[in-house]
């Protein structure tokens, strides 16, 4: 993440189909309204993100390598959390305990925006996606994730 000055990445929107269970019409855009409020084109990128710890990192991973490639400054990064289950729905591969649905993600990832312009380093950049990314990893309840950052006291 260093290496990635967050000044570059695409605005992001995150989206949620208005039929799903953790859909809040005050806080979330439905897909519907994206596809009209933004459309297709050359400059709008889709990502359906999948149901899965591996559809999560590529939806990150999506947004870092086009913040990395420093081209995509000025064009739109739509993410789809529709496929991803329900809060509280049942994760097979974790003893059945509940996930966290797809809302945690999407507000780290719309955390993450506040750095495009804020005049940090990329360091500071870099400490702060990494909090916010940290944040939403729940499995079952619990949280599977820690962080720690270490700089020069100079």
């Amino acid at each position: 993440m260093m290496l990635t000055n967050w000044d570059y990445m695409p605005m992001l929107r995150v989206v949620l189909d208005e039929a799903h269970p953790d859909f809040d019409n005050s806080r979330h855009t439905s897909v519907r309204d994206a596809k009209h409020l933004y459309g297709k084109g050359d400059k709008v990128h889709w990502f359906e993100v999948p149901d899965s710890r591996e559809g999560w990192a590529e939806a990150v991973e999506l947004l870092e390598i086009m913040t990395y490639q420093k081209v995509y400054r000025d064009e739109l990064l739509v993410l789809d959390f529709s496929k991803v289950r329900e809060k509280n729905a049942p994760i097979m591969g974790m003893q059945g305990r509940p996930s966290s649905g797809p809302v945690p993600l999407m507000s780290a990832l719309e955390m993450i925006t506040q750095i495009k312009g804020a005049g940090m380093k990329p360091w500071k950049q870099a400490l702060y996606v990494d909090h916010w990314l940290a944040l939403p990893v729940l499995v079952g309840g619990a949280r599977r994730a820690a962080r720690m950052s270490t700089k020069h006291w100079s």
